[in-house]
């Protein structure tokens, strides 16, 4: 089961270029992350000396051209290198990090997979559990995750958002944390395209479950909210 795709880092070199020609905007978001992911293995590393941190859940919105996709290229990278420093036993089949999107170009284009293939989500806005088999598999190959990217998120409706949440604190991680404790980071521009057959992701889900467990807790508004404002579609990225 070849679900997840790695993260290939790149030289040191050229990551480092790359970070120095991100924009103020780019690099306070890439910052963000990549410092929750020096607190998470200090934690790890010394768990005794060290306090937990908090999983950050964030939203990285940006207008076309404003260079959400290299933020993600760039940020991924970084936290991957981070999570895997001095890592023993871990299957290097089995991510740290997921990039995901909702439709398959778009994964793509961040070199990710989609949210319904990983997560094994159904197609529909109903709660579906995972077969036996499958849910096992993915307890496995998930022990190690230790943050989620989702791209295009405007995409990805209200419905969808819960279904995540619950496949993953019921059926992955088996506690009732949002998402399981698995930090989440939405990149997308929310005004862009309308999610099919399905509300916007800050509304109120459609399927009633769903729409309880909202009425409850919103989990959209567990999102802080970061922007990139400089269009960088006419030239390159410096």
């Amino acid at each position: 089961d070849r679900t997840f795709r790695k993260i290939e880092v790149q030289t040191e070199d050229i990551l480092l270029a790359k970070v120095r020609g991100l924009d103020p905007e780019q690099r306070a978001a890439v910052e963000v992350i990549n410092e929750y992911a020096r607190k998470v293995k200090m934690f790890d590393m010394r768990p005794s000396d060290n306090v937990r941190p908090s999983p950050i859940f964030l939203l990285i919105h940006g207008n076309a051209g404003t260079g959400k996709s290299h933020v993600i290229d760039i940020a991924s990278q970084l936290a991957h290198k981070t999570f895997a420093l001095n890592s023993s036993g871990h299957n290097p089949e089995d991510p740290y990090i997921m990039k995901l999107a909702y439709t398959g170009s778009a994964a793509d284009l961040i070199g990710g997979q989609t949210i319904h293939k990983s997560l094994g989500l159904p197609c529909n806005n109903s709660a579906v559990p995972l077969g036996d088999k499958m849910r096992d598999l993915r307890r496995i190959q998930l022990k190690d995750l230790k943050m989620i990217f989702i791209d295009e998120i405007s995409l990805v409706g209200a419905d969808t958002i819960y279904q995540i949440h619950f496949r993953l604190c019921k059926e992955i991680r088996q506690n009732s944390r949002d998402f399981g404790g698995v930090p989440m980071v939405l990149f997308g521009d929310q005004l862009q395209i309308k999610p099919v057959s399905n509300t916007f992701n800050f509304g109120v889900p459609t399927n009633p479950k769903f729409a309880m467990a909202d009425s409850i807790k919103q989990l959209w508004h567990l999102f802080k909210r970061l922007e990139l404002k400089t269009n960088h579609r006419s030239g390159e990225f410096r």
